[in-house]
């Protein structure tokens, strides 16, 4: 697992990433009091939550972006050490998994497990929000290289993601290089199709209302739209 947060939020930039997708998730958690994220990361969708005026419970399996999703949401959120396999109690009306992060789970069967076990804990009217990888869009068949830079403390930072096909999934590698420092981690990916997360979600009782293409709201094209992004119910 990649655990450096400062890395993530150079590949992943969290101010950009709410600039494009803020107003859509609000208006998806709209009626819904409590918020639990599974998988925050570096918190910047728990910190637009909380800000917003949700009581929010964020969770993530690294002790580096626990750290640093606390000290982005300050106390305007509850942020914790969690699996997403094991959530804590709810009752919860909204629950968030986005970032791909489904698709650290190593079978479909843990997927059932882990939706099974979130439905578990969202209150009457609840809903779920699943944001994964599209493995059919055209060009995933193929490696996928992507870089960023930038400079911290005078020393020039580049960051560099890699996701390479790999039997039913694919490689995510994230390296970086910052003067004579060097470091990578490699981590596989569960390919989950439309067919295949919907699958899951039926196996675990959810009712699934919508299906886009990213968390801006966009149509679904399965060979164009680089997300799934589905919304459902229990």
């Amino acid at each position: 697992m990649f655990d450096d947060a400062a890395i993530y939020d150079l590949l992943h930039p969290p101010l950009a990433r709410i600039a494009r997708e803020g107003a859509h998730l609000c208006a998806w958690a709209a009626g819904g009091r409590r918020v639990l994220e599974l998988a925050c990361g570096t918190g910047a969708v728990a910190a637009h939550f909380a800000a917003a005026g949700h009581e929010v419970t964020a969770t993530d399996l690294s002790p580096a972006m626990v750290t640093a999703a606390q000290a982005n949401c300050d106390t305007t959120a509850r942020v914790e050490a969690g699996d997403m396999m094991r959530p804590p109690a709810g009752p919860w009306d909204r629950v968030l998994i986005l970032g791909n992060s489904l698709n650290l789970l190593p079978d479909e069967a843990a997927v059932v497990v882990t939706l099974q076990a979130i439905r578990a804990g969202l209150a009457p009217g609840g809903r779920l929000l699943v944001q994964i990888l599209n493995p059919r869009a055209s060009g995933r068949q193929a490696p996928q290289v992507s870089s960023r830079t930038t400079t911290s403390e005078g020393v020039a930072l580049l960051a560099v993601k890699s996701l390479v096909p790999s039997g039913k999934g694919r490689l995510l590698t994230i390296s970086w290089h910052a003067g004579s420092a060097c470091g990578s981690s490699v981590t596989w990916l569960l390919d989950l199709d439309r067919t295949a997360i919907e699958r899951c979600l039926h196996a675990a009782s959810w009712t699934i209302w919508t299906c886009h293409g990213d968390l801006a709201g966009s149509g679904f094209d399965p060979l164009v739209s680089p997300d799934l992004v589905i919304d459902a119910a229990r």
